[in-house]
């Protein structure tokens, strides 16, 4: 909600205690614009987080740490062409596409549908709905269920959840509207902050790894390295996003920004490790 991030905002500014930099994470980049400015107006550097930098914003930070929306979305749209591919090989017929989306105003979204669509640019896969009704799984249930009874006659072969926390409320809408996930419909998601079973019950194709420990490394790694030099070697940081899929669900591993490996049931959030 940028409406209360903002009065958060104004209640730090009006605390008076400067600290040694801001993180920022707009809920909307474009409307929470007059807050990152007043953040700037006071001196304190700016290191932006989650959320890529845009035209707008980008002269009042010093860079930004987090995932690569693009890199994220376009490993989800390669695993859904794989799905595809298998189902069109196995003489499976019905490819069209439900997107459930982060709202059309978050900085994320421009970047992860176009990134998607040029990932399943040239396969037989068709989007025919696109819904933004919010964050987390009540609102991807209630999204779902709306574009279920908007595109149903046309059918519904596949869908692509901007996130895993989105697509699990839209596998709960499809199962009650009659959908069997992994069979029917075939889904594929983003950030690993769902559920892991619905991987590994095959209800949920692939995601992709999104680690807020990782993320949270990176930021301090960033906000120390400008401490220290006043200024980034690089300006836009990213952590890894890789694909996760069944088959290598258990076995999924990255490296930290503290040196440690540490597995997917620490990486991800949601009900992983459960």
């Amino acid at each position: 909600n940028q409406a209360e991030q903002d009065q958060q905002v104004q209640q730090v500014l009006a605390a008076g205690k400067k600290p040694d930099v801001f993180l920022w994470w707009p809920s909307d980049a474009t409307a929470g614009l007059g807050s990152l400015r007043a953040l700037y107006k006071t001196g304190v550097p700016v290191l932006k987080i989650n959320q890529l930098p845009n035209d707008q914003d980008k002269k009042y930070i010093f860079g930004y740490a987090g995932p690569d929306d693009r890199l994220r979305a376009a490993n989800a749209g390669k695993m859904m062409v794989e799905a595809a591919k298998a189902k069109k090989a196995a003489g499976g017929k019905g490819f069209n596409v439900i997107v459930l989306a982060y709202p059309h105003s978050y900085g994320g979204y421009n970047l992860s549908i176009n990134a998607f669509k040029d990932a399943i640019k040239g396969s037989d896969l068709n989007i025919i709905g696109d819904v933004d009704e919010g964050f987390g799984p009540a609102n991807g249930y209630k999204g779902a269920a709306k574009l279920i009874a908007k595109v149903k006659d046309q059918g519904i072969d596949f869908v692509y959840g901007m996130d895993d926390a989105i697509l699990t409320g839209g596998i709960k809408a499809l199962e009650e509207a009659g959908y069997k996930l992994g069979d029917q419909v075939i889904a594929v998601g983003t950030v690993c902050n769902g559920d892991k079973q619905l991987i590994t019950e095959g209800k949920e194709y692939g995601t992709t790894l999104q680690a807020p420990l990782l993320e949270g490394q990176l930021a301090v790694k960033m906000v120390t390295e400008y401490l220290k030099t006043k200024k980034l070697e690089n300006y836009l940081n990213f952590t890894p996003n890789p694909p996760i899929t069944k088959a290598n669900v258990d076995t999924a591993t990255l490296e930290g920004y503290d040196g440690k490996t540490y597995p997917i049931d620490e990486l991800c959030s949601g009900a992983w490790g459960k």
